[in-house]
């Protein structure tokens, strides 16, 4: 029987399979096996260069691991004996694969905090893509609502929201449901906020909130209240934005280690 050996990249968040084709592989694999939702391979690499990378580190760890195996498509590790050589792969409907944008949405009822955010967002962008280490450029997108209400939601919409690295919305108050009750964000941004909530991890929501003297309270988005920027003063917002950017850009591994 033939030995087929085939090469296997590991996909990293923010490059596409195209991208990674055009480097090295980290593996050189001999299949023994494929199923329809798996395959089973010996380890031809030497094991201290396998002990040594980025991505058995991160299997240690209990990260998803995926690799793109040549002519298979992607495939997560489910299992590994690097004592017998021996590698399991689950094989994967969809990839990972995120695109190195910071998508924002934004609203035109109330455009003092929509205007600072955005300004805010362009000028850390700028600093982080000036960062050594950086995979590729992180890009801003913005979503913006006109006073008006005439923006409709679209698929490419839906695929930002999906597919960004990172969705950050304000949601300051634009108006009430009814006297004495809390403020309500633009009914837009609660829209696209929706989507992004089924679609995205924890941490790849970021929602801020102006405070605002004529709205009171929040909006009680199910989110963790590290991800929620209460903005007091529009001077500390670039400080109160760089943080949990940049720890988020780590978690997806957009800088090599």
């Amino acid at each position: 029987m033939a030995i087929i050996i085939l090469k296997a990249w590991y996909l990293e968040s923010v490059l596409s399979v195209a991208q990674m084709q055009t480097k090295a592989p980290e593996l050189r694999l001999s299949r023994t096996g494929l199923l329809k939702t798996g395959m089973r391979a010996d380890l031809l690499n030497e094991l201290e260069d396998i002990k040594g990378s980025q991505w058995f580190q991160r299997y240690l760890e209990g990260e998803m691991v995926e690799f793109y195996i040549e002519g298979s498509g992607a495939y997560s590790i489910s299992n590994l004996d690097l004592i017998s050589r021996e590698m399991y792969f689950t094989k994967r409907s969809t990839l990972t694969y995120r695109d190195p944008v910071i998508l924002f949405c934004g609203q035109g009822h109330y455009p003092a905090s929509s205007q600072a955010i955005s300004k805010s967002l362009t000028h850390l962008i700028e600093a982080i893509n000036r960062k050594p280490g950086l995979l590729m450029p992180i890009h801003l997108e913005q979503t913006m609502e006109s006073a008006e209400g005439n923006y409709t939601i679209d698929a490419a919409i839906l695929r930002k929201l999906k597919q960004s690295l990172l969705v950050i919305a304000d949601v300051t108050p634009v108006a009430t449901f009814a006297e004495g009750t809390s403020g309500c964000p633009s009914p837009q941004v609660c829209v696209e906020l929706g989507y992004a909530l089924q679609t995205k991890q924890p941490g790849e929501i970021i929602l801020i909130q102006f405070q605002r003297e004529d709205y009171s309270g929040r909006f009680p988005f199910d989110i963790d209240s590290s991800s929620y920027l209460l903005v007091k003063d529009p001077k500390d917002l670039d400080n109160q934005l760089a943080d949990p950017i940049i720890k988020q850009l780590q978690r997806a591994h957009v800088f090599s280690p």
